[in-house]
């Protein structure tokens, strides 16, 4: 069964197949969550069985913030050393090669992770700019780091503060800033790869409130383009304040609020949204057991809860889909009942693939898997601050 059967399902098992078409409904009170592990579940400190976990490389000067397949290779965005900013690109092979490579990076652009390789060009979000920082989408292709577009801080209508991973379809980049534009709430926007901006959207209320404030780097796209129309995902407001689900039509521009999240049977606080064969697919930070789901929703605004995580695998991060399945990052919470992990939710449902028991040093966990996480021939791979890993048996 393919990924975009797995909704399908969803709706089959809580019976919102009977809903008439545009009804915005979330999975109804007393439905079955597929995979639902309750609270307080014991913490999981090693692999599933079959499943194979294998550290490739260690990287000791500095931190890994980034990771990116791109030609059979992967591409990881690296700190100098323990203090500075990421201006180091690592080159990785799958057997655990590890080499520096060498930039010019004339403006000083302190790249975060590249998260999309088109056209033999890696594109992110990064700081740019002298003397004045500024938030950029920047490029690195033949050894050259260059800004596509600067977003200057506290200025003008643009916006300000773009999320970590920009959504590429049909030549244009899309992605969120948190601040700024014409409501002083951020904006939706558009980069082609030229430099041609384009405001879709400006919030009229905040992006982001305390509320949902534990896993609030949004390292996963929060956008996700279906045909003509933008799909995106905000983690507050709505009718309950818990979040929502909105469509901007790329033709005309036209903005509709499809679905407001409602907690206990329903996501709350989503950040994430991918499009997989025209379906859509979610994570959120609340809702169910208040650690997190997986979410299904279509491009009508049908939501259903396809997994709630629990304390042990709590905080899920990013998702992606791959050979028919969700993989994901969860980042845990910082106590003895959890542990980050690397998920996978199929047509059996949901399981912990691998649990990372926490390594603190200088106050971070180094044994944490980053939110970048990438298939590639039955593998998967990732990083941790420090180390290049391996799953396999998925």
């Amino acid at each position: 069964m393919n990924v975009a059967r797995l909704f399908v399902t969803a709706l089959l098992s809580v019976g919102l197949v009977a809903f008439p078409l545009g009804a915005r409904s979330a999975t109804q009170p007393g439905a079955t969550v597929r995979g639902a592990v309750q609270p307080n579940a014991a913490a999981r400190s090693s692999s599933a069985a079959g499943v194979g976990y294998q550290v490739l490389a260690t990287y000791t000067p500095g931190t890994l913030t980034g990771l990116i397949a791109a030609n059979g290779f992967f591409y990881a965005a690296a700190s100098v050393d323990s203090t500075c900013c990421n201006t180091n690109l690592l080159k990785l092979t799958p057997q655990g090669g590890i080499t520096s490579s060498a930039l010019t990076n004339p403006a000083g652009i302190d790249f975060y992770a590249p998260t999309v390789f088109v056209n033999n060009t890696l594109y992110g979000v990064g700081y740019c700019g002298t003397p004045v920082i500024a938030f950029c989408v920047d490029a690195i292709g033949d050894g050259r780091v260059r800004s596509v577009f600067a977003f200057p801080v506290y200025s003008g209508t643009l916006g300000y503060g773009p999320l970590l991973s920009l959504t590429y379809a049909n030549g244009v980049f899309y992605d969120v800033n948190e601040y700024g534009g014409g409501n002083g709430y951020g904006t939706v926007f558009a980069v082609s790869a030229s430099g041609a901006a384009e405001i879709l959207h400006h919030f009229d209320q905040p992006y982001f409130t305390n509320y949902c404030a534990y896993g609030e780097n949004f390292d996963a796209p929060t956008v996700a383009k279906v045909s003509g129309t933008l799909y995106g995902v905000v983690p507050t407001g709505g009718r309950h304040n818990l979040g929502f689900f909105y469509a901007i039509d790329l033709v005309n521009g036209a903005y509709r609020v499809l679905h407001s999240f409602g907690g206990r049977y329903d996501a709350a606080c989503p950040v994430a949204l991918i499009n997989e064969n025209g379906m859509l697919y979610g994570l959120s930070e609340a809702g169910e057991y208040s650690s997190g789901t997986l979410f299904a929703i279509s491009p009508g605004g049908f939501s259903t809860v396809l997994h709630a995580f629990s304390l042990a695998d709590a905080y899920p991060e990013t998702v992606i889909a791959a050979d028919g399945k969700l993989f994901g990052v969860s980042i845990g919470y910082p106590d003895a009942y959890s542990e980050p992990s690397v998920w996978e939710y199929s047509s059996t449902g949901y399981r912990v693939l691998h649990s990372f028991p926490q390594i603190i040093q200088a106050n971070v966990n180094i044994n944490a898997p980053r939110p970048q996480l990438m298939y590639l021939n039955g593998t998967l791979y990732g990083i941790t601050p420090k180390y290049f890993f391996a799953i396999t048996g998925v």
